[in-house]
């Protein structure tokens, strides 16, 4: 299309065999000088068929091969390449204010004109009331018709003043024509020009034989009065105007030079220019000429000042609609917006509409008139700005100035107009077009967004030449070798990997300037020619589309002129610099204390080759404590690549859904399943090049995903910029196609990067768990190691930017020869701070050895992508209250947005806007987000998990290893009842039948059913139903044709409330790759966003707090409808309650039944019963989740209905229930029914654990015995059942899948509601630590004494099995060994009590008393005509002490087969205690009486049980007479304390731990024993009795491993 513009030729009007007429010269001159109507209409018709209709079928083929090829290289569409992605913020907006302030005088000019052509060519040519026929004008293209001047100047007669015959008579010369610009100046009262001007500057062309860069240009050297001009003049009128010009900016610099170096510049980047421009108007005037006698005797009347005037607006006044014209109807083809059969039609439209002319003939579809003014070149925009400036000397896109400007021609031009009668404006044309409306923003705004050509504007082979050299040097840096130090002959190494790692290790200073200075030599010197070639070829390129300067070019996507784009960036600049220089303080301090003070002085720029190698590591983190001159180096940099690994987040799979969690955390859409289950791996694994990425095809309408399979820190942050770009994608899909561009460059990877920055606040990964202690990543010290890595990487490198962009502007302009080293290097150390190790000159060539990216990569994007990067990141952490100016508690550097629901959706519409607006205008779309922030609103994390329980998932809080239920406590521990706890027996496994409560009829009302067959709440019916069409799971019925994935998100489906299905949704619509249908393999998905690593009910404060806004909210609660429907809503709840409760009383009153009553019929009733409540609570939770929870903003109420919806391993699929109760069957079938022989009794071969197992343990001290009883118990147990745990782990992911946790690893501490609770955990045990270690240390060195040093070490863990316990969990068995004063009895009250009547009713009313003592509640008769305390006569009964809640908020009882004995005096107040809970929680609803979490029941206990224990207490009763003074009966009492209650916290803690790892695949199945030794060592100090392997499962030992029962509790 190109090379058919420039060879465009046409046959000769008078000689048709004369056909080589070429646009330039010839058919100009014609164009310009012919008055023949047919002789120009003939020229038009051929230049334009040939020109512009000749190529349409290529211009299609362009189109589409260009959107291709954008998308092959991942981009939206062609679009990109658009210039117009920096403008002003109201930039449409002022464009259309500008000509709606000068259309009446574009309509005065167009009127008279047409008048004058009319007067000239007749009523047949032009019409009287029509467009203007373009042919006419003197121009192609009708943009200035000043060369009609002739026909249609107001007074033609009249001469224009040109002063320059009259300069060269009077002997002007160069040093004349500027010491009267200085005389100009001065006469204003401004500075004469100092002496250092006239020693300095150029003012005329050298005659010594070298080379001049003409063009004018004003220079301030930031020196007291060193201000010079570099100018080639001549005695011409235009140089005499040029020369004041040129002094204006030499007196701006004189005028501001007493000012710090950052203020001196000027106001704006349009104002030197101004300055200039508008002092160069005034010497232009006929008075000032007269003044300095070059106009003599010269009067100026008003036809002179019009017929100037008028000629100017030929030139500019014309040339405004034109320049917009042809803009927007590029815009609106490359986006999409005009149908290809109307794309002619649509050129013609426009140019009739804001210009009025029209083509000299009828043109049709099968015309494509606009590439005749080859329309791929971004050319007639750029004009805008600067004709603006030029007349108004503002920025502010005001067509104000220039109508003042021209006043006196318009009202010359009315009261002419008038006179003649000349109709303003114009009608339609008469030419039979197809029209198309672009009266709309959109429209226009796509005409705006199309783009231009760029290199493909070059002839073909240069072309060709260009692509040749930019691949030669930007992948030649891969292949270029170098010479290895002091070894001549080894020249084979890269620069990547091979230098690169030998300078990772090198502190030889020679060795790395040796190295510094070869790759300078090949990678620079080597492609010297090279890079002056492209030089070229890039100035033909600018000239090519349509921009006379180079560097105007090279900031095209800015909109401004090189010298204003500079001036742009020398701001920015000058507000980092502070800054930069602080850190350039820094690092040059290290380097010296690195590199001593000869190589590295004070003041001066440091050397770049040792600053390049400091900075690098800043770059690697890893392994970088040792060079770095950290703030704190004790602490060092923290680096999470190892957390990730331990946390489970290394799989990128997991780490995919993590990051899709944390943006559905913010309120954006879910990812689509397949967007993973399609992802490519990449096949590069280098660190430099293996990156995620998104791939976008809009044709396609889908993206695709390729990921890094490397593991590490950058990979993680990078996951949040590649997900952001995947919602980027998905919002603007909508948008047609030119819009689907970034507002701006890089726009996506400034919010992308946002969240990255925002993810690596130590706050979220504090929450991710991937921190280290709060105590430490919070710290000061840690915080400003963290800020100076980062400071390192980012404000380093902006100046680099800088300097790689402004050198290769400067080369552009002709400031510079090409390979101009000498300033490239003058601009390094005035900017970075850095010099080279050696003198460079021009001889040498450097610049092309730091171009690593691509040569022509304009570093002034990734700049301001950084710029607004933590632009953004300020704004949304201000807007959600996560920062606050000057406060400590929020600085900026801590800010952590997860889980701020309010971002998601108003970033959404943000992105979804694409480039419809200016990226300002959009950035200001970011309203100021709803933040509560409140402190008497429970909506903060403390508060919330204050008043959450789940202990109902995990069963009984019980903590026995027997087998049987009649079996005492292994623990010390006892055991509560209540509605919410499952019977170990629930662990058994059952087959669940057809459900009997139907909790839905058939109602259209509700806005909170997510029912698919929209079945809503509205009558509810929960009795048994003996209808045939009762609803049953297993059946095709109404629940089952629900979404069967609800269980794994939150669905909206209702037609009025349906967030999906609003039509102002921008989640709804288009390509839905972010639906909330969950697929069963999607490994994490929360109920309403949840995020997994936190608090599970986290969002819901976020969404109380923010949810979609306060006016959203106000509108639903405000909505007569939606609170009926909440009304109805809460009166299901409290109907569910009262049911739930009645289901609970009869569960609880079967159990009861059977423990105080032990016999087959009461077992049979229990486990029915217990089976019932399951399938209740299963409906009930089925039901739950499909009530649509975003709408309710009543914190309450949401978490009610959360509680509700979660019944743990029950949520699975039956299927799967039944294999994971199946699996534990099993399990505890072998644990169950284990026996081994008797040490060395080889055919008594019965022993089980209980009893005869567990009192060998407890009281043998045959160390051989009880190695054999450990190692056969532990063998025969362990190693039949490793398979089928092995089973119970993968199941274990599915029940954490159906809960909406991450892993089943998340979901074992799920119940204590902390994102971080497994360091919580390790935290409290560092507090604790001290004295286990002490105790530890104590025990090992008694059982020494005892067994003897050969069998136990001085220095090494402790066997498990000298214990006194199977386990090694408690060593109170091992007292008579281990207590610290032999003979000093413990307090044993037992004897007092017997003595003084104690009875069980005695004990339980001393109990009540010590309660009512505190002011808690008495509990009333009814307890104590229900409960058990003795054993009764005539029955079996289960004599575990335990409590029990019977769910009816008045029927509390105890059963305890009580003794006379301190012991169980101390039991009875531990049960007093838990009933106290019931009581002080019955008022609330049945899914919140409950512990605080599952331990605080036990933790209240064992908190009265100590406070009873007490000598004080004892005392008060009069149980104790006397006060034991001698303080080794405490420490006997305290040892023993210790023994059970110390000891046993690491043994749970590591336990636990274990199955923490193994269930998020932390640890790896394959060496999960070895994983829990490694563990028991670390915490306990314990090690098993013999070596053990793989072929073991010494867990399979503890009960509450195949039970599947949580024990850290």
């Amino acid at each position: 299309m190109e090379s058919n513009y420039a060879k465009v030729k046409v046959c000769d009007f008078k000689d048709a065999k004369k056909c080589d007429l070429a646009l330039e010269p010839e058919i100009e001159e014609i164009i310009t000088k012919s008055r023949n109507p047919e002789e120009l209409k003939y020229y038009w018709r051929e230049f334009y068929d040939k020109a512009g209709t000749a190529v349409r079928p290529q211009f299609e083929k362009y189109i589409e091969l260009n959107t291709k090829a954008a998308h092959l290289n991942n981009f939206t569409s062609g679009a990109e390449v658009w210039l117009d992605e920096y403008e002003d913020p109201t930039f449409e907006k002022q464009l259309e204010a500008i000509f709606a302030e000068i259309r009446p005088l574009y309509e005065q000019v167009h009127g008279y004109v047409r008048y004058r052509l009319r007067q000239h060519y007749g009523n047949e040519v032009v019409s009287e009331k029509g467009p203007l026929p373009m042919h006419l004008l003197g121009n192609m293209w009708a943009q200035q018709w000043s060369d009609i001047a002739d026909i249609v100047s107001p007074f033609p007669d009249k001469p224009l003043v040109d002063v320059s015959a009259e300069m060269i008579k009077q002997g002007y010369n160069p040093l004349k024509m500027f010491q009267m610009g200085d005389d100009f100046f001065t006469s204003m009262n401004l500075t004469k020009l100092p002496k250092d001007f006239w020693d300095k500057s150029i003012i005329e062309k050298p005659t010594d034989g070298r080379d001049l860069i003409c063009h004018a240009r004003a220079w301030d050297f930031y020196l007291q009065d060193d201000v010079r001009i570099k100018q080639c003049t001549t005695v011409t009128q235009s140089q005499f105007f040029t020369v004041h010009h040129e002094l204006g900016h030499i007196q701006y610099f004189l005028q501001y030079q007493h000012l710090p170096f950052v203020y001196r510049t000027g106001a704006n980047p349009g104002f030197h220019e101004a300055v200039g421009d508008v002092l160069s108007l005034s010497v232009s005037t006929p008075k000032h000429l007269e003044k300095v006698g070059l106009l003599k005797n010269y009067k100026q009347d008003e036809e002179q000042r019009i017929n100037n005037l008028f000629l100017t607006a030929l030139d500019k006044i014309v040339f405004l609609p034109f320049a917009f014209t042809m803009d927007k109807y590029r815009w609106s083809l490359f986006r999409g917006e005009v149908d290809k059969s109307k794309w002619n039609c649509a050129f013609w439209k426009l140019r009739e509409e804001y210009s009025g002319i029209e083509p000299p003939v009828v043109r049709t579809e099968k015309d494509f008139d606009a590439p005749a003014k080859n329309m791929l070149s971004m050319g007639a925009s750029k004009p805008w700005p600067d004709a603006l400036q030029a007349f108004n000397g503002e920025r502010t896109m005001t067509g104000k100035a220039i109508a003042e400007y021209f006043e006196p021609l318009r009202v010359w031009l009315e009261a002419e107009n008038k006179k003649n009668k000349v109709p303003i404006g114009w009608t339609a044309s008469d030419t039979k077009l197809k029209r198309l409306q672009l009266g709309d923003a959109l429209q226009r705004r796509q005409l705006q967004r199309m783009p231009q050509l760029g290199y493909e504007a070059l002839e073909q082979h240069e072309l060709a030449q260009l692509y040749a050299l930019t691949a030669n040097m930007s992948d030649g840096y891969k292949h270029l070798k170098m010479c290895a130090y002091e070894q001549p002959g080894n020249c084979s190494l890269r620069l990547v990997p091979e230098v690169q790692q030998l300078l990772g290790q090198c502190d030889n200073p020679q060795e790395i300037e040796y190295y510094w200075l070869e790759w300078r030599r090949v990678a620079g010197l080597g492609r010297r020619k090279q890079f002056l070639s492209f030089m070229q070829l890039y100035s033909k390129t600018a000239k090519a589309n349509g921009y006379a300067l180079a560097e105007d070019y090279w900031f095209h996507q800015l909109e401004l002129s090189g010298q204003q784009a500079l001036a742009l960036l020398e701001q920015l600049m000058a507000q980092l610099r502070p800054l930069f220089l602080q850190f350039h303080a820094h690092v040059r301090g290290a380097l010296r204390q690195l590199y001593g003070l000869q190589l590295v002085p004070r003041g001066r720029a440091y050397p770049q080759q040792l600053a390049e190698l400091y900075l690098a590591k800043a770059f690697r983190q890893a392994g970088t404590d040792w060079v770095l001159d950290l703030p704190a180096r004790a602490i060092g940099v923290f680096n999470i690549s190892a957390a990730l690994q331990r946390r489970g987040l290394a799989n990128t799979r997991r780490m995919f859904w993590n990051v899709a969690e944390y943006f559905r955390g913010l309120g954006l859409p879910q990812l689509q399943n397949s967007l993973w289950s399609h992802a490519q791996p990449l096949s590069q694994q280098d660190d430099d090049e293996c990156w995620h990425k998104v791939w976008t095809f809009h044709a396609a309408t889908s993206n695709n995903f390729t990921y890094c399979a490397l593991q590490d820190e950058q990979r993680f942050f990078n996951m949040f910029e590649a997900q952001l770009e995947l919602h980027y994608a998905h919002a603007v899909a909508r948008q047609p196609v030119l819009l689907r561009e970034e507002p701006l460059p890089h726009f996506k990877e400034a919010l992308g990067k946002c969240f990255a920055l925002a993810a690596s606040s130590p706050r979220y990964l504090r929450r991710l768990g991937l921190q280290q202690p709060s105590a430490l990543w919070s710290s000061l010290p840690a915080r400003l190691n963290r800020l100076y890595i980062q400071g390192l990487q980012i404000v380093f490198l902006l100046p680099v930017f800088y300097v790689l962009d402004r050198y290769r502007v400067e080369l552009l302009s002709g400031q510079h020869q090409a390979d101009a080293n000498e300033a490239f290097w003058r601009l390094t150390e005035l900017y970075t701070g850095a010099r080279a190790p050696i003198q460079r000159s021009n001889a040498q060539f450097d610049a092309p050895a730091k171009l690593l990216m691509e040569v022509d990569d304009q570093y002034t994007n990734h700049l301001l992508s950084t710029v607004l990067q933590f632009q953004l990141y300020k704004h949304l952490c201000s807007a959600t209250g996560q920062y606050i100016k000057d406060s400590t508690d929020k600085p900026l550097d801590l800010c952590d947005l997860s889980d701020q629901r309010a971002i998601g959706p108003a970033l959404y519409q943000v992105m979804a806007l694409g480039s419809t607006l200016h990226y300002r205008e959009i950035l200001q779309q970011l309203p100021e987000i709803y933040y509560n922030g409140s402190p008497n609103i429970a909506t903060t994390p403390a508060q919330l998990r204050a008043d959450r329980d789940r202990s109902q998932r995990y069963g009984p809080p019980y903590s026995e290893d027997g087998a049987g239920r009649g079996s005492s406590s292994d623990d010390g521990l006892d055991d509560f009842r209540y509605g919410q706890t499952y019977d170990e027996r629930m662990r058994l496994g059952y087959n669940y039948p057809t459900p009997r409560f139907n909790f839905t009829d058939r109602s259209d009302d509700s806005p909170f059913s997510n029912d698919g067959q929209r079945h809503r709440y509205s009558n509810h019916n929960y009795g048994p139903s003996s209808s045939s069409t009762d609803r049953n799971f297993n059946s095709d019925n109404d629940l089952n044709n629900q979404n069967n994935n609800a269980r794994y998100s939150d669905v909206p489906f209702n037609n009025q409330f349906n967030y999906n299905n609003n039509p102002n949704n921008p989640f709804n619509g288009g390509n839905n790759q972010f639906n909330n249908n969950n697929n069963p393999n999607v490994e994490f998905v929360g109920i309403n966003n949840r995020n997994r690593f936190e608090n599970p009910y986290l969002n819901n404060q976020d969404r109380f707090n923010l949810n979609q806004g306060q006016l959203d909210r106000q509108r639903y609660q405000q909505d007569r409808r939606y609170q009926q429907e909440l009304e109805k809503l809460r009166n299901l709840l409290v109907e569910t309650d009262q049911k739930g409760s009645l289901e609970c009383t009869a569960n609880v009153a079967a159990q009861w039944n059977f423990e105080t009553n032990v016999n087959d019929y009461t077992q049979t009733e229990a486990l029915n019963a217990q089976q019932r409540y399951v399938e209740y609570q299963r409906i009930v939770a089925e039901q739950s989740k499909h009530i649509n929870k975003d709408l309710i903003f009543d914190r309450r109420l949401y978490r009610q209905l959360m509680l509700q919806s979660e019944v743990g391993p029950n949520a699975l699929p039956l299927d799967v229930l039944d294999r994971y109760n199946r699996l534990l069957n099993e399990m505890l079938f072998l644990y169950n029914g284990a026996s081994i022989c008797a040490y060395q009794q080889p055919f008594q071969c019965d022993l089980h654990y209980v009893p005869q197992l567990k009192d060998i343990m407890a009281k043998s001290r045959d160390w051989d015995e009880l190695q054999h009883t450990w190692v056969e118990y532990h063998r025969k147990v362990g190693r039949g059942m490793r398979d089928s745990y092995e089973q119970l782990i993968d199941v274990m992911q599915e029940v954490a899948y159906v809960n909406n946790v991450t892993n089943g690893g998340e979901y074992w501490y799920l119940a204590y509601e902390s994102g971080n609770f497994r360091q919580d955990m390790d935290i409290v045990w560092e507090q604790i630590r001290p004295l286990y270690e002490s105790l530890h240390s104590y025990v090992r060195r008694k059982l020494r004494d005892y067994y003897g040093p050969d069998r136990i070490s001085r220095i090494a863990p402790i066997p498990s099995h000298i214990l006194g316990n199977m386990y090694g969990q408690s060593w109170s068995n091992a007292l008579d060994i281990l207590i610290p004063y032999p003979g000093r009895k413990l307090i044993d009250v037992t004897p007092r009590m017997v003595e003084q009547g104690y009875t069980p009713l005695l004990m339980f009313q001393l109990a009540e008393e010590f309660f009512t003592s505190i002011n808690m509640s008495a509990v009333g008769p009814e307890f104590y005509r229900n409960s058990i305390f003795e054993q009764p006569l005539d029955r079996r009964v289960l004599c575990e002490p335990s409590a029990w809640d019977f769910c009816s908020r008045h029927d509390f009882r105890v059963k305890i087969c009580t003794d006379i004995n301190q012991r169980s005096l101390i039991s009875v107040h531990h049960e007093m205690a838990h009933i106290q809970y019931f009581l002080q929680y019955r008022h609330l609803p049945k899914v919140f009486r409950n512990g605080a979490n599952p331990a605080f029941h036990q933790a209240v206990g064992d908190a009265i049980g100590l406070s009873v224990s007490t000598p004080k207490h004892l005392q008060t009763l009069g149980l104790l007479q006397r006060s034991l003074d001698e303080s080794s009966y405490d420490i006997n009492y305290l040892f023993t304390m210790a023994i059970d209650k110390v000891a046993f916290l690491p043994f749970a803690l590591s336990l636990d731990n274990w199955r923490y790892d193994v269930f998020s695949g932390n640890a790896n199945k394959r060496v999960m024993n070895c994983h829990y030794w490694n563990l028991r060592e670390k915490y306990s100090g314990i090690k098993p009795p013999v070596l053990r392997s793989e072929m073991d499962f010494d867990l399979g030992a503890k009960y509450h491993i195949p039970a599947n029962i949580p024990y850290i509790k």
